[in-house]
Order: C-alpha cells, then structure tokens, then sequence
C-alpha cells in the first residue's frame, strides 16, 4: 500500500529545450523579454499533487545577465518574477515558495511542463551596467543529495510531503548572448 503520490521529472518532450544558440539581447538599457531556457516534464502519480516550491539555478554566466526569471504553466504565469541571488563560483539561484491558494497542481496521471523563463538585460557599454558579450547562461533544476529534484509538492489526498525524484540536474542549453546576430538573406540578381 503506497502512502502518497509519486512526482517525477524530466526533460520534457514538447516544447523540448531551446537548442544552443545566439540571442540578441541590445544594447545597455534594454531587456530582452522572455526568453525560454528550460522546459521540464513533471508526472503526478496515486494522487493529485499541490507544488509548494521550486528552485532553480543559472550557471555559466554573471548576475548581470539576467534581470529575473519567472515559472510558467502554457501560458500562465507561476507566482512572480524573481531575482536569482548570488551563491557563489558563478552560480545563482531562487525559490519559488508560492502561497497556499497558489499551488500550482499537477492531476494524478497527468504530465503537465514547467517552462522557465529570463528576461535578459541588454550588453554594457563602458561604465555601464548589463551583460557582457558572449556570456551562455544555462538555467537547471538540480538534484540534491537525497536524489530528489529542487522541488516539493504536497499530495493532495494524502496531505504528505511528495519531492520530484531524480539524480542529476535537469538544465536546459546554454544560450549566447551578444547585442545582435546576422540575418541572411537572399539577394536579387
């Protein structure tokens, strides 16, 4: 007899990650809005599972990149934007603890994908703030030392703590930010 739900994680098969490449971010003073970096599958099982917290983590690249990251379901939004805090070795990371009445549920048997997003800010000038270019900033869902993701539900029927199983980080590509990047286009004759 199983005493709660089962929640699992993966890289998820539609949209999948963005693949690597170039994302013109402007100059100083803009953000660029929105950007998908991560896509992840989450599967609830025995029961209807509530998601209390998530944390994600950004590698490859300075605090200057990123303005925030934000959750989405499709096209809702999860809880508010946040701001990644430094933790070190050019790594920074957030949690997402969203409010009871805010949980965002995952039906038992149903896989729903948590898509993360940046808003970037724009390559520095000299003495100003903002990205530098050629920066690749990668967003992950890591897997802590009990082989669980960084994510806590709670069973809906059970009201048990349920985490997101799983032993190595889930991250999506780097992306490589420079203010601009070439069109092609064809020529006349």
């Amino acid at each position: 007899i199983q005493a709660k739900g089962t929640l699992t994680a993966q890289a998820a098969s539609s949209p999948t990650n963005p693949n690597i490449g170039l994302v013109a971010i402007g100059s100083t003073g803009s953000v660029k809005q929105d950007v998908v970096f991560l896509a992840v599958d989450l599967t609830a099982a025995r029961e209807d599972v509530d998601i209390t917290t998530i944390t994600i983590d950004r590698a490859f690249a300075g605090d200057s990149d990123i303005q925030d990251i934000s959750l989405w379901d499709g096209s809702t939004q999860i809880g508010v934007d946040q701001v990644l805090v430094n933790s070190g070795l050019d790594e920074s990371s957030t949690t997402y603890s969203l409010a009871v009445g805010s949980y965002w549920r995952i039906p038992r048997d149903t896989t729903k994908t948590l898509l993360v997003k940046a808003d970037l800010y724009g390559v520095k000038s000299a003495d100003q703030a903002g990205a530098t270019t050629g920066d690749a900033p990668k967003i992950c869902l890591s897997a802590d030392t009990n082989s669980n993701y960084k994510i806590e539900g709670l069973g809906v029927a059970s009201g048990q703590t349920v985490h997101a199983s799983g032993t190595a980080d889930l991250c999506g590509n780097v992306q490589i930010l420079h203010k601009t990047k070439p069109t092609i286009a064809a020529a006349a004759l």
